[in-house]
């Protein structure tokens, strides 16, 4: 699946939105972007483990059917990591949960 991005400012450092569109130019979502960057070493205790910088993608509109998720989640890290010169090795997905299962009955258990 190719996609392109539309990146946009926020009021706050380091969080971005965004709308994705297919090869043809048609909207595919709308996603705010976390950017999660580590502190300098010299700000955190010496034996303080070392991460790498994350992104978090909220994705809060889409089109997409759950059979692209995975493909559109590919197709989309590449774009952003390319983006942002590889800064970001790590992304991760959040999806707004799905009507079905906000529609269903909740059954109680017995008491």
């Amino acid at each position: 699946m190719k996609v392109s991005v539309n990146l946009l400012n926020t009021l706050w450092k380091n969080t971005y939105r965004a709308t994705v569109q297919n090869g043809e130019s048609e909207y595919l979502a709308t996603v705010r972007l976390i950017i999660n960057v580590p502190k300098d070493r010299s700000e955190v205790p010496e034996n303080a483990p070392e991460v790498a910088a994350q992104m978090y993608v909220l994705v809060e509109d889409a089109v997409i059917s759950s059979n692209d998720i995975i493909e559109f989640e590919e197709s989309l890290s590449a774009v952003l990591m390319e983006k942002f010169e590889h800064a970001i090795p790590q992304v991760f997905y959040f999806y707004p949960s799905p009507e079905d299962m906000l529609s269903k009955a909740v059954e109680q258990p017995a008491n």
